[in-house]
Parts: C-alpha cells; sequence; structure tokens
C-alpha cells in the first residue's frame, strides 16, 4: 500500500508542476476535436434552422425531431445520440471501447480516433521525457524534439499491440457468443446478468491488461533509451507479471478517482434544456473543465507509472538504463 500511496503522490506532485504542458496538451486535445465537433454541429444547426423543433428543445430532448434527423443523417451525423449530452458521452464510449463497437462504427468517426491516438501517442513521449528530466528548462522546441525522437518507436510498439487488442475483441465475441448459448433456455434475467458481466469483466481486465503493459513498455523505451519496441514489450509485461498487486492497486485507486470525478459530472452538468448563451456556455464550460480533468488523470496515471517502475528498476539492476536515467553525468565530447 505505501508503494502504490508514494507512487500516486510523485505523480501527482510531477503532474501539477507541468502546467505549461498541461495547458498544451488541452489545447492540442481541442484543436484535433474542433473539425469533427464543428461538422457536427453545422448540421444540427441545419436542421434546426428549418424545423420548429428548435423551441421545442429548449424545454427538454425532443425525440421527434430526433427520430427524423437520424431518418436523413449520415456518416457523422449517425454518431449523434441523446446519450452525447453530460456524462453519457464518455459512458457510451468506455462501453463502445470494452465491446470492440468503438472499432465497428462509422468510418470517419473511427479515422477521427485514430487520428486522436496518433496524435497522443506522439505526444507521449515528449511528456515521459520531460518527466524523467524535470531538471531541463521547459520549451516547446524541446519538449517536440523529444516527442519526434520516440515518436516511431512508439509508433511501431502501437502497431505491435494491435494483435493483442484484436485477440481480446475476439475472444469477447466468442464469450458473449457462449453465453447466449448458455443462457438460451434459462428463465432467471439474474442469470443472465450475471453470465455477462463476468464475460464483460473479463474482457476489460484482459484490455487494461494489454494498455497497461503496453504503458510501462513506453516507460521503458523513454527511460533505459530501448530501440527494439519488441524488447520494451516483453519488459513492459515481465513488470506486469512481476509486480501485479502495486500495478493493479495503482490502476485500481486512479480508476477510482477517475468514476468519482464522472460522477460528480454527472451530478453537476447542465442537462439539454439550455435557453440563452449564459447557460449554453456554462454547460459547455462544465464539458470543458471536465475534459480537463481526464487529461489530467491520464498524465497523473502515467507519471504514477513512471515513479512505480522507477522504485522496482533502480539504477544498478543490471537494466541498460541511460546516463540521465541512472544518475549519472551524460558523456560529452571533448
Amino acid at each position: 500500500m505505501r508503494t502504490i500511496l508514494d507512487a500516486c503522490g510523485d505523480g501527482l506532485t510531477t503532474t501539477a508542476r507541468a502546467g505549461k504542458l498541461m495547458a498544451g496538451l488541452l489545447l492540442l486535445n481541442f484543436i484535433v476535436a474542433l473539425p469533427a465537433a464543428w461538422a457536427l454541429g453545422s448540421s444540427l444547426h441545419d436542421s434546426l434552422k428549418t424545423s420548429r423543433a428548435g423551441e421545442g428543445l429548449r424545454q427538454g430532448f425532443d425525440m421527434g425531431w430526433y427520430g427524423e434527423y437520424q431518418a436523413a443523417a449520415t456518416g457523422l451525423e449517425k454518431t449523434f445520440r441523446p446519450t452525447v449530452m453530460g456524462a453519457g458521452a464518455f459512458l457510451d464510449n468506455h462501453e463502445a471501447w470494452a465491446s470492440g463497437e468503438l472499432w465497428r462504427g462509422f468510418a470517419g468517426l473511427v479515422a477521427v480516433g485514430v487520428l486522436f491516438a496518433l496524435t497522443w501517442t506522439f505526444l507521449l513521449g515528449g511528456v515521459l521525457d520531460r518527466f524523467i528530466h524535470p531538471e531541463r528548462p521547459f520549451s516547446p522546441a524541446r519538449y517536440f524534439a523529444s516527442c519526434g525522437r520516440y515518436a516511431f518507436r512508439f509508433y511501431r510498439l502501437a502497431a505491435l499491440s494491435i494483435p493483442f487488442y484484436y485477440l481480446v475483441y475476439k475472444f469477447f465475441d466468442w464469450a458473449y457468443g457462449k453465453v447466449d448459448s448458455l443462457t438460451r433456455d434459462v428463465t432467471s434475467e439474474s442469470t443472465l446478468i450475471i453470465y455477462s458481466l463476468g464475460a464483460v469483466a473479463l474482457t476489460v481486465f484482459l484490455l487494461h491488461l494489454v494498455q497497461i503493459s503496453f504503458s510501462y513498455a513506453k516507460i521503458a523505451i523513454v527511460r533505459e533509451e530501448r530501440s527494439s519496441v519488441v524488447k520494451a514489450a516483453w519488459r513492459g509485461f515481465r513488470f506486469v507479471v512481476a509486480h501485479p498487486w502495486p500495478v493493479l492497486g495503482l490502476a485500481l485507486g486512479l480508476g477510482a478517482v477517475s468514476l468519482a470525478l464522472l460522477g460528480v459530472y454527472s451530478w453537476l452538468a447542465p442537462g439539454p434544456a439550455q435557453a440563452g448563451w449564459v447557460t449554453v456556455t456554462l454547460a459547455f464550460l462544465a464539458g470543458q473543465v471536465y475534459l480537463g480533468a481526464k487529461v489530467f488523470m491520464k498524465i497523473w496515471l502515467l507519471a504514477s507509472q513512471l515513479s512505480l517502475y522507477r522504485q522496482f528498476t533502480p539504477a544498478g539492476n543490471g537494466e541498460r538504463l541511460s546516463p540521465e536515467a541512472s544518475g549519472q553525468e551524460p558523456l560529452t565530447a571533448p
């Protein structure tokens, strides 16, 4: 427990001190999401402009208008659902990620998701380098140079992870089919729920196992200057297997914090019945604050994982650490 708390505390301190870095990540996150949001917003504006539903939507969600909109919707427009209001969008995303539907939907939305993932993969190299070397003055030029230095290795690592995610999703399809065949003649709903929850829970566990293993692989690449992504992936997996309780405890602890934040946002977030610029602006700002909190949690988890990795892989344990990571002065040309 002490190890987990130390890692969380160290990660929180590291993340809180990286104010400029966090601001830049939030801005880039907003820029990547803006084109899709703008396109969907324009479509909704055009639909409401030519119908009488605009006034009715001020009082609550109009399912009649929504049915008409969906009947004529194409492409990105089909992703608009009542659940995009407030916390529903984040719950939808998690469900789609766990079931694999995230990658089976509208191709344009999948492309946006891939672009978002590639952008974050590029940025994380600079984040890790910054956290490993906090003594270096921060500048955008130095940060993006670090991003570029590790980008190709991180992209190869991401490509290496695809077969593992694919196998997990295939397992989910098989398990869900098995649940369907086992419960076909069952009359008790509770039995069906238990079987279904078991299949989903195991799938989510396997997805997180892959995700966490490759997170530690990224840390190994940057901290130990590993050039082989296969060896880095193996290093990350071995670290998770060798230290399951601290790794699991850290993930569950920060996961609980994330769920608490989602609960608070779900409770406080304004609903769709907003009229006027003031309330609409407040609803928008509430969503942006929560998105900022999600980015903070993502970076906090990464910084905490780095701290945990350092606790179990100190300098001198036989790992091929870089001079900076091992605490030695880097060699310089005379």
